[in-house]
């Protein structure tokens, strides 16, 4: 059936090329080291002047009258070839160019302003193009160069942390980034840690050259030194990736060709007997593609797979999370050349993905177990919480030992990596807010803050928002407008909060009215702090105190959590990217059930006569999504709950004036239940 679209079209094309005056000219450009197509090759047929270049998969094609023409085929990096052919008939020819290095004089490049991000004579904007030979040039402390962490050298792209490869675009997520490996998505291209690695690539004809195979490998083998610690922690530990590529291209006929690619690749992390992660990528893609005179058909068949397993523990208390996602699609890509200048690009897709999210494996599904039991609840539920976070501090550790490098593939990957940035954002209001009913004290000063978006490299403090009009309404009737007490922060006394009931906002700001509304949802109380002692272990970078709370998690579910720790009256630590699994939670493992131990901010030791008070916040499901999103791009540390956000993370709050200059920020309504305590003394 998917023959038969190209076919109707390659019907028309040949109607027109049976005019007597004019024959079709088509074709490939490839290299004539590997046979690999070149796309943007120039073919300038030298006696009318005409001038075309190949398409992404290297191919062309163009309408001459019949006769004889001189045909020269140029591209940065390759000879020039030129050619004399004879048309008389439709006819079909594939250049093949030469390599040749470029070398040229210094050169002085001197402007008056910077260059605009969008160029008004392409569809394309904020993109950036490199190459994978020029990565070859940039210098390497250790490990390898790698593509991924190479953007990071550009405005407007960081890294999410130094324990993986994974970044962050113009303030978006890591998972927000499209990678595209031959049309296959990537869900997950990050590695973590690789010092040491050996890579093998292997390449070759096929079909007395009319095809070319490549197989490509790499793993990293740093972690076959951690046997010789003295440390049967880290003896027990575990940390390398390996990628595997293959490909394979098969031309037939005049104008067709067949291409079969795979990646495999898999990280694993193991922290002696105290945890283990792993995830890995497989990604598989079939592409035909055929030319048929002025009709140029791309059919891709692209299959993706990944998971990550997360295991605590490995015993009878032992708690196993599984995820995966998959993707199989299907498109069909025409391009129709019209003319020299004008070519019409239509087609069709259709695409399938599968989901399975936290399947929670206990003891008994086959998990080492001592006992023959569950285990105890409790416990699993202390390790659900604070197992990422242990994860990450243990890959710091690992830190210390190792640099961190890492390809994203090894050399069969595409030869261009590109990545749109979009333009910076106007300034925007900021909204932060929270209507709090503490546990036992139903008074109580409600805030609300107003900034302002700052420049994309700015580093002062966030403008406030000065003169606005706040107000806030209850499904009762009553209405609290609240007073400006500093620049930008706005409080009411005579508020007091109710569970259950729905808080309206009203911001009247330069002209824009903004409005969001919140429902107050209780929240389990703590029923004790307590302090407790940790020894210094590849998991804790400093032995001492961690604040430590037990609550009992209501059965009604779903609930969401917020945690702030203050410790002599500063919240410490501040939201940073790695602690959000601590910060804020939801119940999905542990909804009914006692929390036992369970430690807010672990990462922070608690000094002797150090006062700390917990809070213990309950949270929507939206407003859950918008800390987890903030908490994690937050990665400088200096950010709370009433701080900008540092990305454009969109709230709950709206302009009802203006919908197109929607503000940032979020208005919530929640109950609070706070304990507090002293250090003891060491």
């Amino acid at each position: 059936m998917l023959a038969l679209i190209p076919m109707i079209f390659a019907g028309a094309g040949a109607a027109h090329a049976q005019e007597p005056e004019t024959v079709r000219l088509s074709g490939y450009v490839r290299s004539a080291a590997n046979d690999e197509v070149l796309r943007t090759a120039r073919l300038e047929i030298v006696e009318p002047g005409l001038s075309i270049a190949t398409n992404r998969f290297g191919y062309y094609s163009i309408e001459l009258a019949t006769g004889g023409y001189t045909i020269r085929v140029s591209r940065l990096g390759y000879e020039t070839v030129t050619r004399d052919v004879n048309l008389e008939a439709t006819t079909s020819a594939d250049f093949a160019l030469p390599l040749r290095p470029v070398s040229v004089a210094e050169l002085t490049v001197e402007t008056e302003h910077e260059p605009p991000d969008l160029d008004p004579g392409t569809v394309e904007m904020s993109v950036i193009r490199f190459d994978i030979p020029a990565l070859s040039r940039l210098p390497v402390v250790l490990g390898e160069a790698d593509p991924v962490r190479t953007l990071t050298l550009y405005p407007g792209i960081t890294t999410t942390n130094d324990a993986t490869t994974a970044i962050n675009v113009r303030g978006g997520a890591g998972d927000e980034n499209l990678i595209l490996l031959d049309d296959s998505e990537v869900f997950n291209p990050a590695h973590a840690i690789g010092l040491l690695s050996s890579r093998l690539n292997l390449e070759g004809p096929l079909f007395d050259g009319n095809g070319s195979w490549l197989v490509a490998g790499r793993r990293t083998y740093a972690d076959l030194f951690l046997g010789l610690a003295s440390d049967p922690e880290v003896r027990e530990s575990t940390a390398y990736f390996y990628d595997l590529n293959a490909k394979a291209n098969a031309r037939y006929g005049a104008t067709g060709q067949v291409m079969v690619s795979g990646y495999f690749g898999r990280d694993r992390l193991k922290v002696g007997s105290v945890a283990s992660v792993g995830w890995g990528n497989a990604a598989g893609t079939m592409r035909w593609n055929h030319g048929f005179g002025s009709i140029f058909s791309h059919v891709t068949l692209a299959f993706s797979d990944y998971d990550y397993h997360i295991q605590s523990g490995f015993n009878a208390r032992a708690v196993s999370l599984d995820s995966r996602v998959r993707h199989l699609s299907l498109s069909v890509d025409e391009s129709w050349t019209l003319g020299a200048r004008d070519q019409l690009q239509f087609g069709a897709g259709i695409g399938r993905y599968d989901q399975r999210a936290g399947a929670r494996l206990p003891a008994e599904r086959g998990l080492a177990s001592g006992d023959g039991g569950g285990g105890d609840l409790r416990v699993r539920d202390r390790a659900e919480h604070q197992l990422p976070a242990a994860l990450l501090m243990a890959g710091r550790t690992a830190v210390r030992l190792a640099a961190l490098s890492g390809c994203l593939f090894a050399a069969a990957c595409e030869r261009i990596v590109e990545v749109e940035i979009p333009a910076p954002p106007e300034l925007r209001l900021v909204v932060e807010g929270r209507i709090a009913l503490v546990k036992g004290a139903p008074g109580g000063t409600q805030r609300v803050r107003l900034t302002t978006t700052d420049a994309f490299f700015g580093n002062r403090p966030a403008p406030p928002a000065v003169g606005a009009g706040v107000t806030v309404t209850d499904g009762a009737g009553g209405v609290y407008p609240f007073v400006e007490t500093e620049r930008g922060h706005y409080v009411t006394n005579d508020l007091h909060a109710r569970i259950g009931e729905t808080y309206a906002l009203s911001i009247d700001y330069e002209g824009d009215r903004y409005a969001a509304s919140a429902s107050l949802t209780p929240v389990a109380p703590i029923d004790s702090l307590y302090f407790i002692f940790e020894e210094e272990t590849l998991v804790n970078d400093t032995a001492g105190y961690r604040a430590a709370i037990d609550y009992t998690d209501p059965p009604s579910g779903p609930d969401f959590y917020l945690w702030e720790q203050f410790v002599d009256g500063v919240n410490e630590p501040p939201p940073s990217s790695g602690n959000q699994f601590n910060l804020v939670s939801r119940d999905d493992l542990y909804d009914g059930q006692p929390v036992i131990g369970f430690e807010p901010n672990n990462e922070v030791v608690i000094e002797p006569g150090a006062h700390v008070m917990i809070r213990q916040v309950s949270l929507s499901r939206r407003g859950y999504d918008y800390y987890y999103a903030l908490f994690e791009q937050n990665g400088l540390g200096t950010g709370n709950s009433f701080s900008v956000p540092p990305a454009t993370i969109r709230g709950n709050v709206a302009n009802t004036t203006r919908p197109e200059q929607y503000p940032f920020g979020f208005f919530g309504a929640a109950e609070v239940s706070v304990a507090d305590g002293t250090g003891p003394e060491r």
